[in-house]
């Protein structure tokens, strides 16, 4: 190789970035190679004994480092990555110079890598390609391994190759593993088997092979588990089983303190507080997003940044579910003081700004950070660093902040985008299910009933498929255990059987020694004992035998009649959504306030009783409702439909007290009307209202529901047993339904009680005349 190939080559280059971050071995490797290659003359030195070709391979590893540096920076555009392309092809050229295949093939490598960082997929195919073909032609059967094993993960992670094809992939690679020995990568290639088979939901295979690869692991002694538990947390979560959930990361937990992990303590505290947040308690998610906020590495690249603000992300969106926006903002604004001005970090402050201002109902100032999100997300040169189902749920929050302030055509916009996607079946089927109820909304919006019904019926399926997997799950765990009880009762009878033979046997030799005569009649009574014990045990055995036999049907039959009672229940529910949709969709029409009004009061009301049926076909009890857990149902429901936010606090004081359904339908309808008049006229301008609800058992068996406002009270000329309003009448008649006795008074505001009997009564199977 001549010194004006290797000059030209180098003036094609920006070279300062590899100067700045390896100044000395650039330099020097520099020097090396004009004087290998005849571009400068240096005097011969007796004792250089080492060699050009070592100088050169240095060289090589300072531009393939600094070529990495160039695409890992944070804001490493088209150009960077051109850059880099140059350094490699450098190394490249070096490599062929001191004919080292091995070096050229580990350049064309990462040469194949960066090209999918800058999302060519083509030209980074063809450089793995031909690495791979390189191997082969060396015979080097672990090298073509490892080579194989990096470009089905990037295949696999930009999703550039199908299900097969990462299976067949990640396949040859484990036999060449195995082939070479090397059973830990053996085992790292079955990994990701598993993880291709956990994105396409075959959760079932993935975890039977996790598992394995857990079992594998542990007899090398390899410690690092932590991973792999990671991915059968994930099939826990997709499968709701909170439980399991729990173990795997509890077996991260452990692993916490140990010094090698110290790096990745900030991934242990995002998980636990994801973990917190999928079983309902942002409280505590708050807490272990802000502790891996604090732990995680900053570094000045593109993927630190991602970390970085994906976690502020966490912490913001967990503390508006708090309904804290006013902290979250503080938080926000306090955080970002510093921060860098680059798409991924812009992406989530947008987006967090968003929502902070949504929930403070500054809807002008939450829209125009929302239009500022979108391109951030949708910048091309990010897919490989923001994946697609954090783009997919902006487009849904920007959708359903469209249809919180009632602009449906916009929402429609985002939605289309998102269905035109292609990945959405890499989506979890909650957040799928979030997309599909928006889908309803809009197109009732718009006069397209059909098709929203379709979406409705959607969201329903999965909604109540992820219920149905639990119960399966419990019914047969219930199998099971009857199997083993019926079992353990069977092997009882068989010992009674042989007890008894026993004894006769003894009593037979016992016999034999009185004499010849007593034998005889000793025999003969024993003999007619055992015949008669023979037909008492068969007869009681023919009788356990019909009464299992009828217990059988009587409970085959009981779970029947318990499964069309929740079937009917689970229908009288779809059926009242359906209702309610109907009653949404047709408040679009309506320009008549008092109109509007009552179709909203119509639609609070049937949701009321709809909770009660979603109740019953989800709880263990058919019969009765578990008022504590009911009430709070009620009352999330009506402060989302109120918008009220914090303006009104509710102090809710319910004792753990079942009623039949018709009591509770009535109840509801009461706390319905009464908690509706309290949120609409009680407080006026007043900046902090308090809603008093509780409901307590007397010492004679009566039961008492209190429902107090701090507000205005009841006007002086007010009488509620004349009052011919709706909701009065209303209230008058289901007071009537319940026998009970009811109370307004003005006590700092107004107050309602209401005392009921809850013992058995001929009406308990009927609902009451609303």
């Amino acid at each position: 190789m001549s010194s004006k190939t290797i000059n030209s080559g180098m003036k094609d280059m920006d070279i300062k970035y590899a100067i700045k971050q390896y100044p000395l071995i650039y330099i020097m490797s520099m020097v090396f190679t004009m004087f290998v290659t005849g571009a400068y003359s240096l005097p011969q030195q007796p004792g250089l004994k080492v060699s050009r070709d070592t100088f050169l391979v240095r060289q090589i590893k300072v531009l393939t480092d600094s070529a990495a540096y160039l695409f890992g920076m944070p804001k490493a555009g088209k150009e960077n990555f051109a850059r880099a392309q140059k350094l490699y092809d450098q190394a490249l050229l070096i490599s062929n110079g001191i004919h080292s295949p091995q070096s050229g093939l580990d350049v064309m490598l990462l040469k194949g890598q960066c090209y999918y960082f800058n999302t060519e997929i083509k030209p980074g195919d063809s450089c793995f390609s031909s690495a791979l073909e390189g191997y082969k032609k060396l015979g080097d059967k672990h090298a073509r391994g490892m080579a194989l094993l990096t470009w089905a993960k990037f295949k696999h992670d930009y999703e550039s190759a199908g299900y097969k094809e990462r299976i067949r992939m990640f396949s040859e690679a484990q036999a060449l593993f195995k082939q070479t020995g090397d059973r830990l990568n053996e085992i790292y290639a079955f990994k990701y088997i598993a993880d291709v088979n956990l994105c396409y939901g075959k959760f079932d295979l993935a975890k039977q092979q996790l598992l394995q690869v857990v079992a594998d692991y542990k007899k090398i002694h390899y410690p690092d588990l932590i991973y792999t538990y990671d991915l059968l947390a994930a099939i826990s979560i997709s499968r709701g089983e909170t439980e399991q959930v729990l173990y795997y990361n509890m077996q991260m937990i452990k692993s916490m303190d140990d010094k090698r992990f110290a790096k990745k303590y900030y991934y242990f505290c995002y998980k636990i507080g994801d973990n917190y947040l999928n079983i309902g308690l942002p409280s505590l998610s708050t807490i272990y997003y802000k502790k891996a906020l604090e732990a995680v590495p900053q570094f000045n690249d593109v993927y630190s940044l991602y970390l970085n603000y994906f976690l502020l992300d966490k912490v913001i969106t967990s503390m508006i579910l708090e309904h804290h926006g006013q902290a979250a903002l503080a938080f926000l604004i306090n955080y970002i003081k510093d921060a860098p001005d680059t798409d991924v970090a812009n992406a989530f402050i947008n987006k967090d700004f968003g929502i902070c201002y949504q929930e403070l109902h500054r809807y002008a100032e939450a829209e125009t950070y929302y239009l500022k999100m979108i391109p951030n997300m949708d910048n091309g040169s990010l897919k490989f660093i923001i994946p697609f189902p954090i783009r997919f749920e902006s487009y849904r929050i920007i959708a359903d902040f469209y249809v919180l302030t009632k602009r449906f055509k916009f929402a429609d916009k985002y939605l289309q985008v998102m269905s035109a996607s292609k990945e959405t079946g890499h989506i979890a089927p909650l957040d799928l299910s979030k997309f599909y109820l928006l889908k309803f909304k809009v197109d009732s919006a718009a006069g397209n009933y059909i098709r929203g019904i379709r979406y409705l019926h959607k969201y329903n399926q999965i909604t109540d498929s992820l219920f149905s997997v639990t119960k399966s799950r419990q019914i047969a765990e219930l199998q099971i255990k009857y199997n083993t009880a019926k079992k353990e009762q069977d092997i009882r009878l068989r010992d009674k059987d042989i007890a008894l033979l026993k004894k006769q046997k003894r009593s037979s030799q016992l016999t034999l020694l009185g004499g010849v005569i007593l034998s005889l009649i000793l025999l003969g009574a024993g003999y007619n004992r055992y015949r008669y014990k023979q037909r008492s045990n068969l007869q009681l055995q023919k009788q356990q035998s019909e009464i299992s036999i009828k217990n059988q049907s009587l409970e085959k039959l009981l779970s029947e009649n318990e499964w069309l009672l929740r079937e009917v229940h689970h229908r009288v529910k779809n059926n009242l959504q359906i209702i309610i949709g109907l009653l949404i969709s047709q408040t679009v029409y309506l320009k008549d306030e008092v109109a509007l009004d009552a179709v909203l009061q119509s639609q609070q009301r049937i949701q009321a009783m709809a909770l009660i049926h979603q109740k019953l076909y989800r709880s263990p009890s058919i019969s009765v409702i578990f008022m504590p857990e009911y009430i709070n149902d009620l009352i999330d429901y009506l402060k989302d439909c109120f918008q009220i936010g914090n303006s009104v606090l509710f102090k809710i004081d319910v004792e753990d007290i079942s009623l039949d359904v018709a009591k509770t339908i009535s109840i509801g309808l009461i706390l319905n009307e009464l908690i509706t008049n309290a949120v609409k006229y009680a407080f006026g301008n007043t900046a902090h209202g308090v809603i008093t609800i509780e409901m307590f058992s007397l010492e004679n068996g009566r039961i008492t529901l209190l429902v107090a406002d701090n507000g205005c009270g009841l006007p002086g000329d007010f009488d509620t047993d004349r009052s011919e309003t709706f909701g009065m009448k209303l209230i008058r008649g289901l007071a009537g339904d319940l026998e009970a006795e009811y109370l307004f008074e003005n006590k700092e505001g107004t107050a309602c009680s209401i005392v009921f009997d809850n013992g058995s009564s001929t009406h308990t199977n009927e609902i009451p005349n609303v």
